[in-house]
This record gives structure tokens, C-alpha cells and sequence, in this order.
């Protein structure tokens, strides 16, 4: 990160168990000439938390996450990556109590982090100032992403509901609604990362199926947060026996639909997604 005539904002992700050394890292950013965000200094008590979140991310240049084994299981976290992903904002983790390799192979990381910008805490200099090291790239900057017609819903899902996820995107195609599905879209050998996040980037609509185990996975939090990062619509398909209280928040502010027949998703799916381009 470097400082420049503009005011660059800089997005300091972390949980409440860091906020201590979260707190030093904005001040070190701040030192560089940026302007650092924590929430816990930054949004006034009684105010809309989540809003106030996305607010931030939005005028965001960068996301700095500080990356520990508690910060991982905080949802926060996982749905601030996923928005400031979905705005191809450049990502830098700061690791702390665990090593690239250890994060890299946790079950249930989003496979679209696994090759970003990760930096041992102690190295921090590197991200701050003139300091390098070989292949380290301080401001990566994604390319800008080609129009495309296809797909027009991408369906985020567990592998246990795969047979009723693929009868419920069959049905979505005969309500003349395009679908992106890994399974029809991802050949073999094709790298499955690159695959996701053309996936992921080029709908109009992100579907979340969710289940009792999968309903706080950093997977769906991820989704959720590229969803909301990129003001696409989300349409959360939730099973009767899954209590309101054990799904992420933002998906019980949203209507949603209940897990029955898949046709009767389907058609769901379509009205909300032809009544959004309408």
C-alpha cells in the first residue's frame, strides 16, 4: 500500500478477540497517509451495523483482513472478503497464530482465497512501505471482467443436496432462465477457481441453498458477502427445519424461499429474477 495525492481507504477487517491489534494496524495505515476503517471506532453506537458495514465497503479502495483461527469463524469476516471480492478491490491478509499453509488446507475456505495476498503479521512492512520480496504484488488490481449474456443465476450449494440442486436448476432452464451450475459449467481439468469466479461475477442473481449444517460455513458467508458487494439480487432457499436464528442475518432481513418441490423453487427463482430486470 502506498500513499498518493488521493485519500485512499483502506477497509481494516479483523474479529472482536483482535481489536486490539486491529487497532494498531489502522494506525499504521494511517501513517502511510491512507484512512483506515474499524467498525469499532467508526459506526456510533445504536446505528444500522450492517449498513453502516456495506456503507464502508463500498467507498473501500482496499481490504486489509487480519487473518487468526478465531477470525475465521466469525461471519463478519468471511462476509467482508466476499464483498470486497465481488468489487475486485485488492485483498491483503495479514496471518496471525496460523501460516499460509495452515489457512490454505482448513476445510470449508473459499477456494477463491486461497491464492490471495497473504503476509505473516511480523511482515507487515511489506504491505506498508518500500519494503519487497519476490513475487509480492502490494496493489493486485483484477482485470476488468468481459460482458457476458451467460449465466443469469448462479446457484450456491452444498454437495449433500446436489440431486435436488440439479433438479431445481433443470427446472430454473425451463422456466427460460439461464443457470450457472458447477457441475453443467466446469469441465474436467478445467481450474475450478477461475470457473467460480466467472461464475460468481457474471450473474444477475445469487441463489443460496441452504442447510442445518452448512447455514454458517465460510463458503455461504463468502457468497453472501459477494452478493451484497456487488448489489446482486440473493434469493435464499432455506429447509423447514432450519430455525431463523441459526442463518446468517442479512439472509433473515431477505424473503425467502422454503425448500419443498423443486419446481415450486423454481418458479419462485424466475418471478423475482424477471420482476428485478423488468
Amino acid at each position: 500500500m502506498t500513499g498518493g495525492h488521493g485519500q485512499r481507504f483502506v477497509f481494516v477487517s479483523h474479529s472482536g478477540a483482535d481489536t486490539w491489534v486491529a487497532r494498531q494496524i489502522a494506525r499504521e495505515i494511517a501513517a502511510c497517509g491512507a484512512t483506515p476503517f474499524l467498525d469499532e471506532a467508526h459506526i456510533d453506537v445504536g446505528a444500522d451495523f450492517e449498513d453502516d458495514i456495506l456503507a464502508f465497503l463500498e467507498r473501500a479502495d482496499e481490504l486489509v483482513v487480519l487473518v487468526t483461527p478465531w477470525a475465521l469463524e466469525r461471519p463478519y469476516v468471511w462476509a467482508e472478503l466476499g464483498a470486497a471480492w465481488g468489487r475486485r478491490i485488492p485483498i491483503v491478509g495479514l496471518l496471525h497464530g496460523l501460516s499460509a499453509a495452515e489457512l490454505q488446507s482448513r476445510p470449508g475456505v473459499p477456494i477463491l482465497l486461497k491464492k490471495r495476498d497473504l503476509l505473516p503479521l511480523n511482515e507487515i512492512d511489506v504491505y506498508l512501505g518500500p519494503a519487497s520480496r519476490p513475487g509480492w504484488r502490494r496493489l493486485r488490481r483484477c482485470p476488468r471482467e468481459d460482458v457476458m449474456n451467460e449465466p443469469k443465476v448462479s446457484i450456491s450449494y452444498s454437495h449433500e443436496d446436489a440431486e435436488w440442486v440439479r433438479r431445481f436448476a433443470e427446472a430454473l432452464r425451463e422456466q427460460n432462465v439461464n443457470v450457472w451450475l458447477d457441475e453443467w459449467q466446469v469441465t474436467a481439468g478445467e481450474p475450478l477457481r477461475e470457473a467460480i469466479e466467472a461464475g460468481l461475477r457474471s450473474s444477475d442473481a445469487i441463489v443460496s441453498v441452504l442447510t442445518r449444517a452448512n447455514a454458517q460455513r465460510p463458503n455461504v458467508l463468502f457468497v453472501l458477502g459477494v452478493a451484497l458487494g456487488k448489489g446482486k439480487l440473493l434469493i435464499p432457499i432455506i429447509p423447514p427445519d432450519l430455525e431463523s436464528s441459526a442463518t446468517p442475518f442479512e439472509l433473515r432481513t431477505r424473503r425467502y424461499l422454503m425448500k419443498g418441490a423443486p419446481d415450486d423453487a423454481a418458479r419462485g427463482v424466475a418471478e423475482a429474477v424477471k420482476g428485478k430486470a423488468a
